[in-house]
């Protein structure tokens, strides 16, 4: 993880990530200096979502 998920800042030598494992699933999990944000965030590769109605 090279950016904060929130705020799109650099997760840079201020920031806190740590890696690690919970059965087959990479989770990362992080806080960012800048935005004071916290969150385990685990990589996909394939995402289904819905848009709304426009």
């Amino acid at each position: 993880m090279a950016f904060c998920p929130h705020c799109g800042r650099s997760l840079n030598h201020q920031a806190f990530v740590q890696e690690y494992w919970t059965g087959q699933s990479r989770v990362f999990h992080l806080w960012c200096r800048a935005c004071r944000f916290t969150a385990d965030v685990v990589p996909t590769e394939r995402m289904l979502g819905h848009e709304p109605a426009h």
